[in-house]
């Protein structure tokens, strides 16, 4: 799919992403952390905004910041709990708002580590490392469940890479002798045949 079928230019990507990488950074995360605190703050006792802490720590970890991730994990729910000995507790006690806390922090830290290893993950599936095993004669690969897949299947499976297939002019001479190419180029599979590339 194309991007101008989506409706967004190139320039106009490029700049999104930009914006996210922009937020990601340290500076931008401690903006949206401390943005969070403020409105947490300035509700007040009565409602509850903790559930927004989500944000800084998912863009901490989506960015593979992990002591950042970790950190406003914890840091974010001390200060709710600062927060609640500052207005007063109401109606739960001290052990309550710790417990609280500690629930939050949990939660926080579990989000901050499933999201660090969902970037891990991705990051690994798109780079190919190691030794392949390869067929010395057909040059199939041998995958991780033990099967022989064309070559071009497996890098696409396991890469961002995707194959267009072309025959050098060496080849086209060796395999078709009696079609004649001109000078050397490299020749295409078109849709009706052998074609030479423009």
């Amino acid at each position: 799919m194309s991007t101008q079928r989506i409706g967004k230019s190139p320039a106009r990507l490029e700049a999104i992403a930009r914006s996210i990488v922009y937020v990601t950074r340290v500076p931008g995360l401690l903006v949206c952390a401390g943005l969070v605190v403020v409105l947490d703050f300035a509700s007040g006792p009565e409602v509850q905004f903790p559930i927004a802490y989500v944000l800084p720590v998912l863009l901490a970890a989506w960015s593979v910041r992990k002591k950042w991730a970790m950190g406003l994990a914890v840091g974010l729910p001390l200060l709710r709990l600062g927060m609640v000995v500052h207005w007063g507790s109401e109606g739960l006690s001290l052990w309550a708002e710790v417990t609280n806390l500690l629930i939050r922090a949990t939660v926080l830290l579990g989000l901050a580590l499933v999201t660090l290893k969902y970037r891990e993950m991705e990051r690994e599936v798109k780079i190919l490392r190691g030794l392949l095993p390869v067929c010395m004669y057909c040059k199939k690969i041998r995958d991780e469940r033990q099967q022989w897949q064309p070559i071009e299947y497996y890098v696409r499976d396991h890469s961002e890479a995707n194959f267009s297939h072309g025959m050098c002019p060496e080849c086209a001479r060796k395999h078709f002798p009696d079609i004649p190419l001109g000078p050397p180029q490299a020749v295409e599979h078109g849709a009706d045949g052998l074609s030479e590339a423009e």
